[in-house]
């Protein structure tokens, strides 16, 4: 995303992955999410842990950010 890193905020608080391996975060940040597209969307800010490190995800969004959007997830799509 080409943001600096000293706009992390540090952590030592491990994340666990679905397999129960962890990870210790390079730190967090707080950014603006949106979800949708106009007129029909909400944004929001959400924070985000930073690893290093690859995934098959580019973020996991808990449902504290969900319930923030106003969003309803759904199986079928």
């Amino acid at each position: 995303m080409g943001l600096p890193k000293k706009q992390l905020e540090k952590t030592s608080r491990p994340l666990y992955g679905f397999t129960r391996d962890s990870v210790i975060p390079r730190g967090t940040i707080q950014l603006p999410i949106t979800a949708g597209e106009k007129p029909r969307h909400a944004t929001t800010m959400a924070n985000f842990m930073v690893i290093k490190g690859g995934s098959q995800y580019n973020a996991v969004i808990g449902r504290p950010t969900i319930q923030a959007l106003r969003a309803i997830t759904s199986i079928y799509h």
